[in-house]
């Protein structure tokens, strides 16, 4: 049997967050075998990046630069040995917004491309590269109109073919996305991925052009979305509002396409969203309701202000309640990197105490998910986002909580959506 191709990514927090993804079972191990190298907000060029890839880069088949913003490290222009000699040996990390200047960023986009072109006549066949941030930054502009918009598009600085020409086949050509909704492979302003943003990934890791794997992106998340919701989810006709982040994130994900809600389930917000008495099946609340500096006063007023807003919004019906938001916190706060932040000063209000003090609302219970699984179900920094993995498990929840089953349904979807393209082209 063949051994598995081994690949080392390299880059800045896209990469760690993506090594974070696997660990916490959001998303599945690739099939070559990864070994991810990067720091968050550093620079390509960076001491640690170079170290860490010249230690390895006999060891593996393939070199995958993973570019986020190219302005990283933007403090070694103040920096006097820079200034001086032009090394760039130090640590220098982060965006200084002080310091971004079309000048000033011309300079870091000359650092980029130079240690590129040496890794390109050092490695060969052997590296590929990936401007990602970049191509969602001229997809944002294209959107919006700036720098001329479509048609007319030039930025002073950062031009996608411009970046991508003078490295051949090296680089992956993007330039194709930008005409392309690719809303939903992004999680964020700094194009942090979504799990269909690292299915696009995975199938450039396959060997797949980027407009061939949006393609079949596009197809596989269309045939196997299903498995988000529980079997026979289109049965019921189901009303979601809220007003938290979850919610928010839902109505994202509704727009960009991201997944299809079954065809009686609706999305509205609160303000135009009909109540209980318009024959829907289930009405689900998800509440942002959180707590962190409140004393218990504060926590029980806040309570009761919830519940008349459930009370205004049920018109004596019956609905049923999801804490996503302070969920969420406390699942976050249990990761090593945030050291119980965002944790209640006031054990009422942990969300285990809120599900409890909402009776008779019908509350669905997060709380109970444990945190090998809930850990997967948060997206990684502090915005409390599900993932698609959390989304899985919200709409499980809401028919019929029965979590084994939506975590199963979830990592085949995921298996699938994720890895089969590989396999296709192993």
């Amino acid at each position: 049997m063949q051994a598995a191709k081994k690949i080392a990514v390299v880059g800045s927090s896209h990469v760690t967050w993506w090594e974070l993804a696997i660990e916490r079972r959001q998303i599945p191990q690739p099939l070559p075998a990864i070994v991810f190298i990067g720091r968050s907000a550093m620079p390509i060029w960076a001491d640690y990046i170079q170290a860490k890839l010249a230690a390895i880069e006999d060891q593996v088949d393939e070199v995958f630069v993973f570019l986020g913003d190219l302005r990283f490290g933007n403090k070694i222009l103040t920096d006097g040995e820079f200034i001086r000699t032009g090394a760039t040996s130090g640590s220098f990390l982060y965006i200084d917004k002080d310091l971004i200047s079309d000048a000033n960023d011309k300079i870091m986009l000359g650092l980029t491309l130079s240690y590129l072109q040496q890794l390109s006549a050092r490695l060969g066949s052997k590296l590929r590269i990936l401007f990602w941030s970049s191509t969602f930054r001229e997809y944002y502009n294209l959107e919006t109109g700036r720098y001329g918009g479509r048609g007319n598009y030039r930025h002073p600085v950062w031009n996608l073919a411009e970046l991508i020409a003078p490295f051949g086949s090296t680089a992956i050509d993007t330039t194709g996305l930008t005409a392309l909704p690719i809303d939903s492979y992004f999680l964020d302003g700094n194009g942090h991925c979504t799990s269909k943003g690292y299915a696009f990934i995975y199938r450039l890791l396959a060997g797949q052009r980027a407009v061939a794997a949006y393609q079949s992106v596009y197809a596989d998340f269309a045939s196997w979305g299903h498995l988000l919701f529980p079997s026979g989810a289109e049965r019921y006709k189901v009303n979601i509002t809220g007003a938290s982040i979850a919610f928010k994130t839902l109505l994202k994900a509704v727009r960009t396409d991201y997944f299809k809600l079954p065809a009686q389930w609706a999305v509205n917000e609160v303000k135009t969203c009909k109540t209980v008495e318009d024959s829907y099946d289930v009405v689900v609340y998800l509440s942002g309701l959180h707590f962190q500096d409140e004393d218990q006063v504060q926590i029980h007023a806040k309570i009761a202000e919830e519940k008349a807003n459930l009370q205004r919004l049920s018109s004596g019906g019956s609905l049923c309640v999801i804490f996503w938001d302070q969920w969420a916190r406390e699942i976050v706060a249990q990761r090593p990197e945030y050291r119980q932040q965002f944790l209640p000063k006031h054990p009422d209000g942990r969300v285990r105490q809120i599900e409890q003090a909402f009776a008779p609302y019908e509350v669905k219970p997060l709380s109970l998910i444990p945190f090998v699984d809930a850990d997967g179900m948060v997206e990684c920094g502090s915005s409390f986002e599900p993932t698609t993995k959390g989304f899985a498990a919200l709409f499980h929840l809401i028919i019929t909580e029965d979590m084994v089953t939506a975590f199963a349904r979830y990592h085949k979807m995921a298996g699938y959506c994720l890895n089969q393209a590989y396999d296709a082209n192993a």
